[in-house]
């Protein structure tokens, strides 16, 4: 099991706590976490996020696969924060023309273009855009979700130049549309290398056409240990060239060698979405996880396939109280699952992510042997073969039985002796108290006193009516109350009677 206790997600406050008829002795209610009253922050969470559920009500759901900053990635851009779409790199906006996009096949947002002049941005010294001189592989990748797919829309552009032997040399790295397809034209970016035909330029061509309406995964890769320069759609490569000194594996790897910096340019004249734009210090690599179905199909699946999981805080019910059962409102496509586990403890100090023990459960299950003042919920959601589906819950009700407290007797009296008070009360007039709790203290509804010989408030006196505290100041004015517990269970106390007090007097001889 990962470390659960060394993550914490951020997701919407919300506990109910509804008390339901007594049965027997003990007092059934429920705790609803979700629904109508939201879901509580989380002890610790990986790969979910919220969604919409039934009846509109947030759900939890797998998040999106969607690209992450690591140490390779020099720029993100993934939408999700209105104001600013670069999630990480440090790269400035110049110009900002897209719009913001509910509708994403990653995460929540996605930026949307409607042919006005895009998004436009400057990388600052040590990025790749914004540094000169010799560089080594990278990656450009993007989703894209073209509403026309017309011939020239242009979905990447960067012009610069760079000083060879004092003569400026123009450089160039475009993306368009052409033919319902994206073709690339890279010039003069690899150094002492002429291209194909003497002029610096190098075409890859996109072979699948593009269809509107739908997501695709595009992008450009160049190895600089294998002087590889390819163009990927979905994963798969559509084009490649070898950028070497006879443009075949044997020959000898040019470099990328960058000029003046200079802004990029995206979705510059482009009607559509764009998301997770990602420039990388590394070649593409395929992702870890590809299904038989999805080989050659996807190269980037859609959720995670060690799905995710989610642990609650620690509940606090009462003292001795019984997890009865788990009832899950939830959404469980085809393929896909959710399992549930449960623990319990009168103390949670000293949990751990093994101890205590986490119990699997079935939602609707009757369950028994999970008792305690706090309970702990865990959830894991997995999705399907192929990754391209997400189970969801709503809400989780937890139906648990608790211990009743027990009444406090209703007549306490106090009579001051030589150093000493006795106190006395009628026994309580509920069944379930065992014995009693003498609480006592120097200030009115205070009772924190530590001098009495018979121990420190509060004193368990047992089953009796009367006791005598000793030990005490003459002269000085103490406070007194009488609390029952429980004879199922000493732990659960019950609330104070009402308060007496008494001024211990020497008596004369």
């Amino acid at each position: 099991m990962k470390k659960l206790f060394k993550k914490t997600a951020f997701l919407a406050v919300g506990l109910l706590l509804a008390v339901g008829n007594s049965v027997g002795f003990a007092e059934a209610k429920q705790i609803v976490l979700g629904g109508k009253g939201g879901w509580p922050d989380f002890q610790y969470s990986e790969n979910v996020t919220t969604g919409k559920g039934r009846f509109g009500y947030d759900c939890v759901e797998l998040a999106t696969n969607s690209f992450v900053f690591d140490d390779y990635t020099d720029l993100l851009i993934d939408f999700e924060n209105p104001v600013n779409p670069i999630s990480a790199g440090y790269y400035d906006i110049a110009s900002n023309n897209l719009k913001i996009s509910s509708d994403s096949l990653l995460e929540k947002s996605a930026g949307l273009s409607r042919n006005i002049g895009g998004l436009s941005v400057t990388g600052k010294p040590g990025t790749f855009f914004g540094s000169e001189g010799l560089m080594g592989s990278f990656s450009i990748e993007f989703w894209l979700y073209p509403s026309l797919a017309e011939n020239g829309e242009v979905i990447v552009n960067w012009e610069s130049s760079k000083n060879v032997r004092g003569r400026l040399i123009y450089q160039l790295i475009n993306c368009l549309f052409d033919g319902g397809k994206l073709n690339w034209t890279i010039a003069n970016l690899f150094d002492s290398y002429a291209g194909p035909n003497g002029d610096g330029e190098i075409h890859l061509k996109g072979s699948s056409t593009i269809i509107p309406d739908s997501w695709s995964y595009h992008a450009l890769s160049y190895d600089c240990e294998t002087g590889i320069l390819e163009y990927l759609v979905n994963g798969v490569t559509e084009d490649l060239i070898y950028i070497t000194s006879n443009g075949k594996e044997s020959g000898e790897i040019a470099l990328v060698v960058m000029g003046t910096p200079s802004t990029v340019e995206l979705c510059k004249e482009y009607t559509g979405k764009i998301d997770e734009v990602r420039i990388l210090r590394r070649p593409y690599t395929p992702p870890d996880y590809q299904s038989a179905e999805n080989a050659g199909r996807l190269g980037h699946s859609q959720y995670l396939p060690g799905g995710g999981r989610f642990v609650t805080r620690p509940i606090m019910v009462s003292t001795g109280s019984t997890l009865n059962k788990l009832v899950a409102e939830m959404s469980v496509p085809s393929q896909t699952a959710v399992c549930y586990y449960v623990r319990s403890g009168e103390n949670f100090y000293g949990w751990n992510e093994e101890y205590p023990e986490w119990k699997p459960v079935e939602s609707d299950e009757e369950l028994s042997g999970i008792t305690g003042l706090y309970f702990q919920v865990m959830a894991e959601l997995m999705p399907d073969g192929n990754c391209d589906q997400t189970p969801s819950i709503t809400s989780i009700t937890l139906d648990f039985t608790e211990l009743p407290e027990p009444l406090p007797p209703f007549v306490v009296k106090a009579v001051a002796g030589n150093g000493s008070v006795t106190v006395s009360w009628n026994y309580s007039v509920d069944d379930t108290a065992g014995g009693y709790y003498l609480y006592y203290g120097t200030r009115p509804g205070e009772y924190l006193g530590r001098v009495a010989i018979e121990g420190e408030s509060p004193i368990n006196v047992g089953n009796t009516t009367s006791f005598t505290v000793t030990g005490l100041e003459n002269g000085k004015i103490y406070y007194f109350a009488i609390a029952a517990w429980s004879a199922y269970d000493m732990r659960v106390v019950g609330n104070l009677s009402k308060e007496v007090f008494a001024r211990p007097l020497a008596r004369l001889k």
